[in-house]
């Protein structure tokens, strides 16, 4: 399965091809359909594999499976059609949707201007656009309780203001961290100047 061997490292939770066909089939329709569903528990727990539900814009919820892991780079496919790459909960990379984000780089601490402050590049391939400077401003929203298939999660709900002055784009990303580990349980992440807002949850963690 092509979606499996995206990653060089061995593979961890990699779903078959039948059960990332099925998958993808429901995405495609929740996607393009418009309702404003999620995905239930009893559908969740149905799923043997690390899961993340996945919407666009108002699109109903949709279940990407772990298709390989590396480190913490995982690559999250929905049937042939979609895939999602994340690094600690943020998206790198982004395939089959209309528009995507084709590269991402965080710059490393040591060059950061001042605390809470990030830079990163993103590349924009249908825009003929690489290496566009992202500059984002990190702020604390406070504790928050969420729930995400029935399960409460205490989490840090961080936003982050972000502007690209080469394309004159403006957004705000949000992360909901767990208070204990950190790791994200939620987000919404804008990748390209052309798409509405990806909402990620975790459904079932990677291992």
């Amino acid at each position: 399965m092509a979606a499996c061997v995206g990653l060089a490292s061995p593979l961890a939770a990699c779903a078959n091809h039948s059960d990332i066909v099925q998958i993808g089939s429901l995405l495609y329709q929740k996607i393009t359909g418009g309702d404003s569903e999620g995905i239930t528990r009893s559908q969740a727990d149905a799923v043997p594999y690390a899961t993340l539900g996945v919407r666009l814009g108002s699109s109903g919820e949709a279940m990407f499976v772990l298709g390989s892991k590396s480190g913490s780079d995982l690559q999250w496919v929905g049937g042939t059609r979609f895939a999602i790459a994340t690094r600690d909960g943020r998206i790198l990379r982004t395939t089959g949707f209309v528009h995507n984000l084709t590269g991402f780089l965080e710059q490393t601490p040591a060059v950061r201007s001042a605390a809470g402050v990030h830079d990163y590049s993103y590349d924009l391939a249908d825009l003929n656009a690489y290496g566009i400077a992202v500059r984002c401003s990190e702020r604390d929203a406070g504790r928050e309780r969420i729930v995400i298939v029935a399960v409460a999660h205490l989490t840090s709900h961080v936003i982050e203001d972000c502007s690209a002055p080469q394309l004159d784009w403006r957004f705000s990303d949000e992360f909901w961290k767990d208070a204990a580990t950190n790791a994200v349980w939620r987000s919404v992440q804008y990748v390209h100047p052309g798409l509405d807002p990806i909402t990620t949850e975790t459904l079932r963690p990677a291992s």
